[in-house]
């Protein structure tokens, strides 16, 4: 299971957005930042700073938080996000995801579209 440092870490570094970025947006120092990065560094981070690092890297706060839901938002609020959405778009984890999404559609309708012959046939 990952850890909120290693989950801060990874909206840092798939965003590309800068250390020294986050902390002027939370206001607080680029060590600080660093700390939330190192595992037993911090065992929260506060809600203030949770959003901004959500707003600038395109990650969800609960993944962040928690590793729960999904790890990206599906839409883009600037172009950061938007940068983070493309590079996820073009992961083989994204595609993985998508095809079986997929399958699990036509799966589903597959056996709706048997179970109206069935009931067709009954009737």
């Amino acid at each position: 299971m990952s850890t909120l440092a290693s989950r801060i870490q990874e909206a840092i570094d798939t965003s590309g957005v800068s250390v020294a970025d986050v902390a002027a947006a939370c206001g607080i120092s680029v060590q600080a930042v660093y700390a939330w990065t190192r595992d037993g560094g911090t065992k929260n981070i506060e809600g203030t700073n949770l959003a901004e690092l959500a707003h600038l890297t395109g990650f969800e706060p609960r993944y962040i938080m928690k590793g729960v839901g999904p790890r990206i938002r599906a839409y883009a609020k600037n172009s950061q996000q938007e940068h983070v959405l493309r590079v996820m778009q073009n992961s083989a984890e994204y595609s993985s995801t998508l095809t079986k999404i997929a399958t699990a559609i036509n799966e589903r309708n597959d056996s709706e579209m048997q179970g109206t012959s069935r009931n067709e046939t009954a009737a």
